[in-house]
């Protein structure tokens, strides 16, 4: 978590100009700032952003979580979200995982004593929406705005309109057809990850904390780790950053240990050793050309999953798992 976090402070200092800029513009004192091709204006934006960071810390603290606490919270889901998003768009893996969720770091931080009861409650319940993270909304929007920029919109207000559609009846239909298929054929009898296996994992290391209180014994090594990895972070991101032929690219660290990359590395080691022929002895015009193909491998895999889901429910079959990319 340290490198995650070490990743976004060199992310918000190297775009400390154009965020004063955005500010500016949202205050008034920057009106020439011109904001007509964002998805949303400055000032909606950082509005948005205020108002739904203190609705997230009343909502927090209402349920259990101290309201100290509740900064650092929130501020460590956000610079997880935002480092992988980072790492997505960049990186180019389809999706990923954090290597620690925000609420174990949270309690490895402070320990039991000072998070309390009700507060390991309060984080065991942000599970739903802070820990299976492996396909941010962020990631998504970063996507759309780049295909949009690709195809030559300049003026992207209207995906916003979309998005919030979208999101909505996303939300609202898979949590209604979620608790339809839970009541009627039982939740266990489903999938045993969703209903069985995430919620015991959650409430299991909240009641492990309850009663294997952790002390300053127990986090203090744990504090020095996530600096120790920030400082390797730090150290990656400057020889990136000042040598030419560094070979390694600091992106790769927050997520070195996380289970898509455990599963999938060796696919992406595949697919860098054919960008890496193509580009030296074909260059450029090769690698643009050869494009289409390996994006249609990626559009191939994930129609196959789509057509055997629609097959399965038009045989009335069930417990067949097509997976689409990594667990």
């Amino acid at each position: 978590m340290g490198a995650t976090i070490a990743l976004v402070l060199f992310v918000l200092w190297t775009s400390r100009r154009h965020l004063a800029s955005v500010f500016g513009k949202a205050f008034g004192t920057a009106p020439h700032v011109d904001d007509r091709d964002e998805i949303m204006s400055y000032r909606a934006a950082v509005i948005t952003l205020l108002v739904g960071l203190v609705g997230m810390g009343l909502w927090l603290n209402a349920s259990g979580m101290p309201l100290w606490l509740t900064p650092f919270f929130v501020g460590t889901a956000f610079a997880a979200f935002f480092a992988l998003t980072r790492i997505i768009a960049e990186g180019g893996v389809g999706f990923s995982r954090t290597q620690l969720v925000p609420a174990v770091f949270t309690v490895y931080t402070f320990g039991t004593g000072l998070v309390g009861p009700t507060g390991l409650t309060s984080l065991g319940f942000t599970y739903t929406w802070s820990s299976e993270i492996r396909s941010p909304l962020m990631a998504s929007v970063m996507h759309a705005l780049k295909m949009m920029d690709s195809i030559g919109v300049r003026r992207p207000r209207p995906l916003l309109g979309a998005i919030v559609l979208a999101a909505l009846i996303g939300t609202i239909c898979s949590g209604l057809m979620t608790v339809w298929l839970a009541y009627t054929y039982g939740g266990i009898n489903l999938q045993r990850w969703a209903f069985l296996g995430l919620p015991q994992t959650i409430f299991g290391f909240v009641g492990d904390k309850l009663q294997n209180p952790l002390g300053s014994d127990i986090t203090l090594p744990r504090i020095a780790f996530a600096g120790l990895g920030g400082t390797v972070m730090a150290g990656l991101m400057y020889a990136r950053h000042r040598f030419i032929n560094w070979p390694l690219h600091y992106l790769g660290l927050p997520i070195a240990t996380s289970l898509p990359i455990s599963v999938g590395w060796f696919s992406i080691m595949i697919g860098w050793l054919f960008k890496l022929f193509i580009v030296r002895y074909g260059g450029v015009r090769l690698y643009r050309t050869i494009r289409p193909f390996f994006i249609g491998l990626i559009a191939g895999q994930i129609s196959c999953g789509a057509s055997w889901m629609a097959i399965d429910y038009l045989t009335g079959m069930v417990g067949n798992w097509v997976s689409v990319g990594v667990p």
